[in-house]
């Protein structure tokens, strides 16, 4: 059998990553990632992956969504998540306490690969690959 014991990503834009912790193992990525990054560590074994193991990505394998393309284009070769907040953010410089904003990701309980034994588990050992981390939305609030 094998688990998912840890994920880490990040949707970006041209970020060089040095490296990065998945539960209990450390990946050496030394890279510039133009679309963002998604490693998750497994556990058990199954077709030559035991625990420990980490499999990771670009960010091309993340949906891309953007709703308010007209003012917040994506740039060519990027992979940007957008959402709007209901009332503008509005920064003078004059604050006297901080303004804090929660990023709410919604994911849909999407996680897709390219099936090689058709059978809905996803078993990498068979040569099956991550085709979409699934972010699907970005939804922005004051907190």
């Amino acid at each position: 059998m094998l688990i998912c014991r840890g994920q880490a990503s990040f949707v970006g834009y041209n970020t060089y990553i040095t490296s990065n912790k998945v539960k209990d193992s450390t990946v050496l990525v030394n890279d510039d990632k133009l679309q963002g990054y998604w490693a998750f560590e497994t556990g058990g074994t199954i077709g030559g992956f035991t625990f420990g193991d980490v499999i990771q990505g670009d960010g091309a394998g993340v949906t891309v969504v953007n709703p308010i393309s007209d003012t917040s284009p994506i740039p060519p070769g990027s992979c940007v998540v957008t959402g709007e907040l209901e009332t503008p953010l509005i920064i003078t410089g004059n604050e006297t306490e901080d303004v804090e904003i929660v990023l709410a990701f919604s994911i849909n309980n999407s996680f897709e690969w390219e099936e090689v034994i058709e059978d809905g588990k996803f078993e990498p050992g068979e040569g099956e690959t991550v085709s979409d981390m699934g972010l699907r939305g970005l939804h922005p609030r004051r907190k």
